[in-house]
């Protein structure tokens, strides 16, 4: 569940957000992908939206889908770490090919880096943050290295 997002009956742009997403290996569920499809196609046109914790890219193509008409931009950090569970290199690589598959390269940025390096130095103001949450202390501490209001799901990338 999104944090200050109420679930709703997706809409047609989330349908086709979704049948894209889905096909990307990911924890991100249906019921998630709506929730955040809902918040961020409510931001005003230009928006930055920031993702901390993208994996492969299945909740970026969402966010990115939804932004995107609008002109907005995703910013998609991850430092694609090496080991079993995250994949490093490899997953990078599945991470931007997926963007580029579904035409969202251009509409997403991606600082492969550790958050909590990159947050001191952000610059970038973002309408509206989301992070693949680690513990029930991440999103606020998220908030106050990136100063926005941070969405939350636990364990979606």
């Amino acid at each position: 569940m999104v944090v200050g997002v109420s679930p709703s009956t997706p809409d047609a742009g989330f349908e086709a957000a979704w049948a894209i997403a889905e096909a990307v290996p990911g924890w991100c569920t249906r019921e998630q992908g709506n929730a955040l499809w809902q918040a961020a196609s409510r931001l005003r046109p230009g928006a930055a939206v920031l993702e901390i914790g993208s994996h492969k890219g299945r909740s970026t193509l969402v966010l990115a889908q939804a932004v995107q008409a609008g002109g907005g931009t995703v910013h998609a950090v991850d430092p694609f770490i090496e080991g079993r569970l995250f994949g490093g290199q490899s997953t990078r690589v599945s991470f931007e090919q997926n963007l580029s598959s579904a035409g969202l390269s251009d509409v997403v940025t991606l600082p492969p880096e550790f958050s909590q390096w990159l947050g001191p130095r952000w610059s970038t103001p973002q309408a509206w943050a989301r992070t693949a949450r680690q513990s029930a202390s991440a999103p606020a501490e998220a908030s106050r290295r990136w100063g926005t209001t941070t969405a939350s799901r636990r364990g979606t990338p």
